[in-house]
């Protein structure tokens, strides 16, 4: 008699679309930081101390369990949410990687909130020998979800080699106390992953997605040879300086004022950066974010805010020791300079909109001009003694472009049969839409991809799975001849597609001696499955199970090659004590054409 059990569950994926040249980016000279033949050590489901009991906190692919040390990769996933412990412990591993898979590949739907992989040290040391990466991108499905959050509340981190925060994912570093000794650069985000990491098999080709990066210092202590933003294809930097001190070697003024003008160094409650060479730090340039309790605080439009609508009113939070009766002079102007020396001369651009009695300031409302930037300031005052503020900036919206795109910009897992949709330009009567996987085609396109006289655009063919789209909407009024081009948008693709996510498991019909039953909390990294029980007594041996799906109309019509689709998966997980026997899976199309693929590898048990 044969008898076995094991879970399913099938997906389409693809191969990746687009690759970035190998001249683009140069690695560290040194040998690969990723290595298959090292032992890693991985960081499963729930929360658990670092140094916790075995089996509770790391497993490596041989199924032993021990907490890394000095040799070993530490890799900390999130196909289920992790949340790993330093406290009140001395930790050490070789490189570690903090959300390194995709976060939402095997587990979560369409549309939901990406999980997070998680790494606590409080009141600990940890010394990683080499690097640290905050979301990486998975190596195994194309995917660039992964999410990876580090917390440092206190105690000492060190890093042999580089930080990287967003490598090619999303990566998060909130610092609040502590020390953070970087050997190396802080990389934020981490661009793309080296070449050296290409190591073949199942982790060729694989392509470069941009990443976001999050350095939230809120206090304690960072020093790091360099910071280096590697953002010119797409990835996002937000370096938040609310309090504690980043130090780093060398004169690095010209750096952080460039950051700082970009928007990619700020004081996200609206305080002040202070930053200084040599004089801090022998040798080296201090970064300080500072939070004055008497100053004006959290601007509303926030600093560096785009598309604020003409009618949109200012407010912030007052200082600790104003005086709310004419306690607040607010200037407010178009001209940076003029607002940051507090110019109210005549004919001066700064515009002094008087002593305000609340945190609130109506002047400006009605008096906007679309497509602007403004820069606004606010002096908080109490008798003769005056807090200066600093100097705020915003965009309005400029009411003749199309705006409010649907997918919104940078959102990841769009569907590939998504319609484009906008809010039209108030002067438009028609509407050119330019669409592409490349953001210069798109940015310099003069011939549209499609024209409409309404506000929407449903491609024609589906979207390719797992690939990142551009499109730029130019609004036309035809009577006019008069054109408004617009900002580039972006979206990706998800990078799969169910064929079957086993909710209706009976619809499957089993044969010979085989029976079926949904199971919600799988060994398949806690995803949805079928559970397939199967005892055979007599010949041919052959249990199966089969799914037909009925092709009434073209709406429900199963085509599982679009979007780019060139691998079928099924995932399967067996129980130990199975006996060895063939598995295979066996494909029909509506013509009766078949194809069978016998899973070879005699070394698993299934």
């Amino acid at each position: 008699m044969k008898r076995t059990i094991f879970f399913i569950q099938i997906l389409l994926l693809l191969t990746a679309g687009s690759a970035f040249g190998a001249d683009e980016y140069v690695p560290p000279a040194r040998g690969p930081n990723l290595n298959f033949n090292r032992t890693f050590w991985f960081k499963g489901t729930g929360s658990a101390p670092w140094d916790g009991p075995l089996g509770e906190s790391w497993w490596n692919n041989q199924q032993g369990y021990s907490p890394p040390n000095a040799n070993d990769v530490a890799s900390i996933d999130n196909p289920i949410p992790a949340r790993c412990i330093v406290e009140d412990t001395n930790a050490e591993c070789l490189a570690l990687y903090i959300g390194d898979w995709p976060a939402n590949s095997m587990s979560a739907g369409e549309g939901q909130i990406p999980q997070t992989a998680t790494l606590d040290v409080n009141d600990a040391n940890l010394t990683v020998v080499e690097d640290v990466m905050i979301g990486m991108r998975d190596m195994i499905w194309p995917s660039d979800h992964a999410v990876g959050d580090f917390n440092i509340i206190s105690g000492t981190v060190t890093v042999g080699l580089d930080l990287y925060i967003g490598r090619e994912a999303i990566g998060y570093l909130n610092m609040r106390g502590g020390t953070l000794d970087v050997n190396g650069t802080i990389w934020c985000p981490g661009g793309k992953l080296p070449e050296y990491l290409d190591i073949g098999g199942p982790y060729d080709s694989q392509t470069y997605e941009y990443g976001i990066g999050y350095l939230n210092l809120y206090g304690g202590t960072i020093t790091a040879d360099d910071l280096m933003v590697w953002d010119e294809d797409g990835g996002e930097t937000y370096i938040g300086m609310a309090g504690g001190t980043l130090i780093l070697n060398g004169d690095k003024r010209s750096k952080i004022t460039d950051l700082i003008n970009q928007g990619k160094i700020y004081h996200p409650y609206g305080g002040n950066i202070e930053f200084d060479y040599n004089v801090s730090n022998t040798g080296k340039t201090t970064v300080i974010g500072t939070l004055d309790p008497n100053c004006a605080t959290y601007p509303d439009p926030g600093n560096y805010a785009q598309d604020v609508s003409l009618t949109t009113q200012l407010i912030w939070h007052s200082g600790d020791n104003v005086n709310d009766v004419n306690g607040h002079d607010v200037y407010f102007g178009t001209n940076y300079n003029d607002v940051n020396e507090a110019n109210n001369t005549p004919g001066a651009w700064a515009v002094f909109k008087g002593n305000q009695d609340s945190n609130t300031c109506d002047p400006c409302t009605g008096e906007l001009d679309s497509a602007t930037t403004y820069y606004w300031r606010i002096d908080e005052v109490n008798g003769t003694t005056t807090w200066p503020g600093n100097v705020w900036k915003f965009t309005t919206l400029d009411p003749y472009l199309a705006s409010n795109p649907n997918p919104d910009h940078r959102l990841i897992e769009v569907p590939i049969e998504k319609t484009l949709r906008w809010t039209a330009g108030i002067a438009a009567d028609s509407h050119e839409v330019h669409l592409g996987t490349s953001f210069d085609d798109v940015n310099t396109s003069t011939t549209p991809t499609y024209t409409t006289e309404n506000a929407l655009y449903n491609p024609p063919e589906n979207l390719l799975f797992d690939q990142t789209f551009y499109w730029r909407v130019d609004e036309v009024n035809t009577v006019t001849d008069t054109n408004w081009p617009g900002r580039v948008w972006r979206f990706k693709t998800f990078p799969y597609k169910d064929v079957d996510d086993m909710d209706n498991y009976v619809v499957w019909t089993p044969a010979g001696g085989a029976s079926v039953s949904k199971v919600t909390n799988s060994p398949l990294n806690d995803t949805k499955a079928l559970k397939l029980d199967y005892s055979n007594t007599s010949s041919p041996w052959d249990s199966n199970v089969t799914r037909s799906f009925v092709y009434t109309s073209e709406t429900n019509r199963r085509d599982w090659v679009s979007g780019g689709v060139e691998i079928f998966r099924i995932s399967f997980h067996g129980k130990q004590d199975n006996d060895v026997e063939q598995l295979y899976v066996t494909l029909k199309d509506a013509d009766g054409n078949t194809a069978t693929v016998l899973y070879s590898d005699s070394n698993h048990i299934v």
